[in-house]
Order: structure tokens, then sequence, then C-alpha cells
């Protein structure tokens, strides 16, 4: 496929805490990635696409997940996201608030043709007027022919109560 989209989800009784992706391409110009984020509360999704010229390929989703209820406690998930507004270079940061420990990142590249195509995608760790969080910075960007696009960016993380 030229624009190849998987989703994966938590089992019952599991709660999504993070996710990824694999583009598998054959050799040739390559396809990648446009999107990996969460999907509701319980999926992941990823895409990717070729861009300019063809280059067909398949993606894997994955959903990493833990047990709701542990001997220690009960994990509780919160997550934050954020969107950029609309131009060919786009980046969009969030954050946590610091009663949360980091576990997933994500992010998802609204693209007009020709495309946009993700490339940062980093766990961040800021201090802002004495408050601390962890969080992510994503950026897309066209390539080659112009491409008005927005990126929205997903910290998650966990707490035990």
């Amino acid at each position: 496929m030229a624009h190849p989209q998987a989703t994966a989800s938590a089992p019952a009784g599991f709660l999504l805490v993070g996710g990824g992706f694999r583009v598998n391409w054959l050799p040739g110009a390559g396809n990648l990635a446009t999107a990996s984020f969460p999907e509701f509360s319980n999926s992941w999704t990823a895409r990717s696409k070729d861009h300019r010229l063809s280059s067909p390929a398949t993606i894997d989703s994955f959903a990493i997940c833990l047990q709701q209820r542990l001997p220690a406690g009960t994990v509780v998930r919160g997550d934050n996201s954020e969107e950029s507004s609309l131009s060919q270079h786009v980046q969009a940061s969030t954050r946590l608030d610091d009663t949360f420990a980091l576990t997933g990142i994500g992010a998802e590249v609204r693209w007009t043709p020709p495309g946009s195509l993700l490339w940062r995608l980093e766990p961040t760790h800021r201090q802002s007027q004495g408050v601390s969080g962890q969080g992510v910075t994503a950026g897309a960007k066209d390539h080659v022919e112009p491409s008005l696009a927005t990126v929205k960016a997903w910290a998650i993380g966990i707490r035990l109560v």
C-alpha cells in the first residue's frame, strides 16, 4: 500500500501506556511515518506514506500495555495533547503534570497533498516557572514540494494509587 495504516488494541483488563510502529518496505524510495499515536483510550494507530515516488509498504502497530490492577496499587493513566497551527514546517509540544511518570509519546501529521512527513518525535523534560514536567516534542515537514500540515503531539504517563 502507498499509505498503510494499522491499529493495535489493549486487551481487556489492561491499560494502554504507549505504542510504536515499524514500516516494512522493499528496496526503493521508501515509505515514511506520518503518525504513531493513541486513538481513543485503548488503541494505538500508526500510518506511513510514500512520497513523490511509488513505494508500497506495510506497517505494524504496537500497543504497550500494563495490567490496571497490580499488587502495589491501581495504575492510573494520564495524557495530554497539543496541536500546531497549519504550516509547511510544524512543531507541537506538550507535557504531563509532575504527578505522572512518562511512559509513551505519539504524534499525528494531518497533511495536505503531496504530503508532510514526521521527522521528530522525542521525549522532553522541562522546568518552567518552578514546575517540572515530562513530555514530548513532535515535528513534521514537507519535502521538495510545498505541503501544509498540522502535527498533534501526545504525552502519556502513569501513576499508582
